[in-house]
């Protein structure tokens, strides 16, 4: 998770807290699209490697 502290350095910290809460949340559905991304690549070199 990247997230932006530059743009948010100038903001009081209950701002800052709220928007790294906001990111979060609305990376989370990407975050597990990645994890199966991975699951599902290693797998792949898994059965490659056993020469299927």
């Amino acid at each position: 998770m990247v997230f932006s502290y530059s743009s948010t350095l100038n903001l009081n910290p209950y701002a800052f807290s709220n928007t790294k809460i906001f990111q979060i949340f609305r990376n989370t559905e990407n975050i597990e699209k990645i994890i199966l991304r991975l699951l599902n690549y290693v797998r792949l070199l898994k059965y490659k490697s056993q020469g299927f």
